[in-house]
């Protein structure tokens, strides 16, 4: 039997009790000079700092507390960079799966109150984007302790603060654009070679705070219960199917785009997990919802939304 990490253990809790997590996306400034070196702390490797965190509200109403950060931030030492090919955030549940490298060290700037990461990037492909500077942002995953950790307090305007007292770290992912602007969040150095030069670069050089930021549940396992609570697997097969084959100017939605690289990328994966994670991952899909509630009727009014929406795509492929 395959022996999960603490990483996977916690992702596995984290999708089994439905618990809420938080992304944040922040821009990444990739345009500093480059230096070559051989080495980092007696490792050669391709190695990054940048933004991971700080204790401010960003654009979409959540923060984590300094103490938080002061009890919890060194969780994300031994985490994932996790890189998609759509250059998204994946869901925690399936985070390693596009693992291309992993925070090594995390550094808090107690008068700035902000965090930094030190990173390895060991992923060829990755590296080269970053070099080429097609990754534009940083988005980094956190998942919340327990309510009674968790703080929310309505604005009158129909939004919520919401404040976490404790967190579990979960990833940061390099995304392409965020859904709420284009603040900053620099690399501000990337080093591909000797320890002590590289060392002095990344601790010489600063990264700017953003305040935009997104939230979402992982909704991978609900998706899955509601379309196998309506499909059979001979007619998931069928949608599957007729999508992975279907040329790709004839895919006209997030959805249908995303079953068709899933399907490729994962020849193992049931169908049901396929279209699960399209979902997720579409942020134009009826399922880019929020699920920040575990009320009943608010999930009925959900499944429901989704339920329509599938059989609106599975209608258009049997014509």
């Amino acid at each position: 039997m395959k022996t999960l990490s603490s990483c996977q253990l916690m992702a596995s809790y984290v999708i089994k009790n439905k618990i809420q997590h938080y992304h944040g996306v922040v821009e990444i400034d990739s345009k500093a000079d480059l230096e070559i070196l051989k080495k980092f702390q007696g490792k050669e490797g391709f190695f990054i700092k940048k933004f991971l965190i700080s204790d401010k509200f960003n654009a979409n109403r959540w923060r984590v507390t300094w103490d938080a950060i002061l009890q919890d931030v060194k969780g994300f030492e031994g985490q994932p960079i996790v890189l998609t090919p759509d250059k998204d955030h994946p869901p925690v549940a399936i985070q390693n799966d596009y693992k291309v490298g992993e925070i090594l060290k995390v550094e808090i700037d107690e008068m700035f109150h902000k965090v930094y990461q030190y990173s390895e990037i060991t992923d060829p492909v990755a590296q080269q984007m970053i070099l080429d500077e097609e990754i534009e942002f940083g988005s980094p995953t956190v998942v919340i302790y327990n309510e009674e950790t968790r703080d929310e307090v309505e604005l009158g305007d129909g939004r919520i603060e919401t404040t976490l007292h404790r967190f579990i770290a979960a990833q940061d992912a390099l995304v392409g654009n965020p859904a709420y602007g284009k603040e900053t969040d620099n690399i501000p150095a990337v080093c591909t070679g000797d320890g002590p030069g590289c060392a002095m670069k990344l601790l010489s050089v600063s990264a700017a705070i953003n305040d935009d930021n997104t939230n979402q549940l992982t909704i991978v396992p609900f998706v899955k219960k509601t379309v196998n609570s309506r499909y059979s697997s001979q007619d998931l097969a069928i949608i599957v199917g007729k999508i992975h084959n279907a040329p790709e100017a004839d895919l006209d939605s997030c959805v249908e785009r995303k079953i068709k690289i899933l399907h490729d990328e994962h020849p193992d994966w049931d169908n049901d997990q396929i279209v699960a994670v399209a979902f997720s991952y579409c942020r134009e899909s009826a399922m880019e919802a929020e699920f920040c509630t575990t009320d009943l009727d608010n999930l009925t009014n959900k499944e429901n939304e989704f339920k329509l929406n599938l059989e609106n795509l599975s209608n258009k492929l049997k014509n």
